[in-house]
């Protein structure tokens, strides 16, 4: 471990490429050490894997609103026992 902590995730400031994040509101790490994110202004959630310089789309990225590909404000993810994920999408009233 590391005492100052280490950057594993959005190294590269804020912004919406795949390196990056812009609002980040919740995260959660599985059982296989990958890390999943809740990206909120960029309406997305970031899957990355052990040692990844960059995230990959698991769920919305398609601008915000209300269709069934698309999120409006993410509050935060989790994960059950079973890796079923849930995400809370605040402005759409889901979660």
């Amino acid at each position: 471990m590391e005492p100052k902590g280490i950057i594993v995730a959005g190294v590269n400031g804020y912004g919406s490429a795949l390196d990056q994040f812009k609002s980040p509101t919740g995260i959660f790490l599985d059982n296989n050490d990958v890390l999943y994110s809740a990206d909120s202004s960029n309406h997305r959630v970031v899957k990355w894997m052990p040692g990844a310089s960059s995230g990959q789309i698991v769920a919305g990225g398609n601008e915000n609103g209300q269709n069934a590909n698309q999120f409006n404000y993410l509050s935060s993810i989790v994960s059950d026992k079973k890796g079923i994920m849930f995400i809370c999408d605040r402005e759409n009233e889901n979660c």
